[in-house]
């Protein structure tokens, strides 16, 4: 869990309660590992897989600058996967990133902006597996629409299928659920679809959540 913090030079921090304990896993103020001269000054909602990996978006104030980085907490080692600046897989560098999600293989997902690549952004894959984009906007989905923009948040599941909810089209916009895995893309629903019980879906929540 995140937690602010009062009485202490840390104003906030993420913790992790396991065996009647408690620890801290990153603290504001202190060094952030793999920046160099960076130093955590906040930090995003963390999440958790059933192996005590966590996986967690922080700012870090570098100089005059400050950047957002993914952490992954695995082993009792914080470890950066990736930082705003770094390279894309697809060219460009990454700029901002969405709320990570973990399985309990150590695969992270994450939604990102990028600047001057061949995409806008996408969600992409990292931690166990080598950092890669899964999905990228601009890409054509299953009904023949373009993949504008995608949700702050996805959900992954154990065989790495990554479940969101994404912007279509160019003009009249629209919503739907996709899936996302090394084999593709599937749409589970979209607005104007039948719904089942009646009437059409008309809008999605901010996003799904997998099994």
């Amino acid at each position: 869990f995140g937690a602010s913090i009062a009485g202490a030079r840390a104003t906030e921090g993420i913790f992790l309660a396991a065996d009647d304990r408690l620890k801290a896993i990153a603290l504001s103020g202190t060094d952030a590992p793999g920046v160099q001269n960076g130093t955590f000054v906040e930090f995003d909602a963390p999440v958790m897989n059933n192996r005590d990996e966590i996986a967690f978006v922080g700012t870090v104030r570098r100089g005059r600058e400050t950047l957002q980085v993914l952490y992954l907490y695995s082993g009792g080692v914080l470890r950066k996967l990736v930082a705003g600046g770094d390279p894309a897989p697809r060219g460009g560098s990454f700029d901002r990133f969405g709320l990570p999600v973990i399985n309990n293989k150590g695969v992270v997902a994450f939604p990102a902006v990028l600047e001057r690549g061949a995409v806008l952004g996408g969600i992409f894959l990292a931690g166990t597996r080598d950092l890669h984009l899964l999905v990228g906007a601009g890409e054509i989905g299953p009904g023949g629409m373009m993949l504008v923009r995608f949700s702050e948040r996805v959900a992954i599941d154990d065989e790495d299928n990554v479940a969101f909810v994404a912007h279509l089209g160019s003009g009249t916009s629209s919503e739907a659920v996709l899936v996302a895995n090394a084999s593709g893309l599937t749409q589970l629903a979209i607005v104007g679809e039948r719904a089942p019980g009646g009437g059409r879906f008309a809008a999605f929540g901010p996003w799904p959540n997998f099994g």
